[in-house]
């Protein structure tokens, strides 16, 4: 199993949550506070996982 095809798109995909989170953090887009604190925890869970994966190709591979 190859885990490198993994590692840019959720490299792409944690910058993205993230901005977004600052986005609707600053009121610069308007959404629910509770689909903002949604979204931090999908943006945590999608860094860990990228983490993980560099991590283990870093120390592993």
């Amino acid at each position: 199993m190859d885990l490198t095809g993994l590692i840019m798109p959720f490299g792409i995909v944690t910058y993205l949550l993230v901005l977004f989170n600052v986005l609707t953090g600053r009121r610069i887009i308007r959404i629910n506070l509770i689909w903002h604190r949604r979204m931090g925890h999908v943006a945590l869970a999608a860094a860990t996982i990228h983490l993980a994966i560099v991590l283990y190709y870093k120390l592993f591979a």
